[in-house]
């Protein structure tokens, strides 16, 4: 009888692992979040984004204008930040007609001080509005090249936009949520870099793990007033190569076939999706990847000596050429 049972238990085992690699490998499948769920909502729910506050930084191109209009489109107000104002401008025009709205305001997260950006918080969102739902911090730059050529003003500056400035906006943040009544959403664009290493982009991917140490540390310290979530993008059709600091001629980027890419529109939508499940499906960090970027993530994860063994053969190949 027990072998009966050991033998039924490790079948069991197999076939609930069989199924979720399945799903992971399914054709069509670009993020983390259908795990949570078998059949998986993949539409963006109108009822939650009604009447949300949201602010987003980077919202001027790519995952956060996609997303800044998407939640326009379903009836939240956007504070929507950038260092391009006549950008923004134009991004506000597009959903003058819609339910929500945005709201542009001329931002660069690197040269503020944290009591100025406090004072801005209250200004133009607490004072106006009464609450902050959703704070998006999306700006972030790329960088691309090998460690050894490395600048190290190049370093600080990264540094400066892609960790310190948000912590020193997440520093500010939190007593601002303290007083709310309702709980809030704490929500950080990192990157897929942040599971994976990526050859050739030492300075970013170092950059999005001290992004994922510091949230994840952050969570039970906030967790009565707000959840903490973690992004990930993989590659996504958006500007953000462009705009990457490089050290290198060639990029890892080249010779990519673009149907590996998430688009913007399709990446924002799932971003909404993930954050409106925050509350009911616990999301902590999702991935927004096609494969096999998606099923690297789950290697590196999950299987971590089986993911060096495999990603030991492809390294190289990623490797910028100079």
């Amino acid at each position: 009888m027990s072998e009966v049972f050991h033998n039924g238990i490790v079948a069991a085992i197999a076939t609930y692992a069989a199924v979720n690699i399945g799903r992971i490998l399914w054709p069509g499948n670009d993020s983390s979040l259908g795990l949570k769920n078998w059949f998986h909502n993949q539409n963006v729910d109108i009822k939650y984004w009604k009447n949300k506050v949201c602010f987003i930084t980077g919202a001027s191109s790519g995952i956060g204008e996609a997303l800044a209009i998407l939640i326009a489109k379903s009836g939240g107000t956007v504070i929507a930040c950038a260092r391009r104002k006549e950008k923004l401008n134009q991004i506000a025009n597009m959903v003058k007609d819609c339910d929500g709205k945005i709201i542009p305001h001329k931002l660069d997260v690197t040269n503020i001080s944290e009591d100025d950006f406090k004072t801005f918080l209250q200004l133009n969102i607490i004072s106006k509005f009464g609450k902050l739902d959703i704070c998006v911090l999306n700006a972030g730059r790329g960088a691309l090249g090998l460690a050894e050529n490395l600048n190290m003003d190049n370093v600080k500056s990264l540094y400066e936009l892609n960790v310190f400035s948000v912590i020193m906006q997440t520093k500010a943040l939190i007593p601002v949520l303290k007083k709310q009544s309702n709980k809030a959403n704490i929500v950080i664009t990192s990157s897929l870099v942040g599971v994976l290493p990526n050859p050739g982009e030492t300075l970013y991917t170092s950059s999005k793990h001290a992004i994922h140490g510091f949230f994840n540390a952050l969570r039970p310290e906030v967790s009565e007033f707000a959840n903490v979530l973690l992004v990930c993008p993989g590659p996504v059709s958006t500007e953000f190569g462009e705009n990457r600091i490089s050290g290198a001629v060639d990029g890892t980027e080249k010779g990519r076939k673009k149907s590996i890419y998430v688009s913007a529109e399709r990446c924002a939508q799932l971003y909404a999706i993930a954050i409106q499940e925050i509350e009911s499906k616990g999301h902590t960090e999702v991935w927004l990847a096609k494969n096999p970027f998606l099923l690297f993530a789950y290697l590196a994860r999950y299987t971590p000596h089986l993911f060096a063994y495999v990603f030991k053969s492809v390294a190289k190949g990623m490797l910028p050429k100079e």
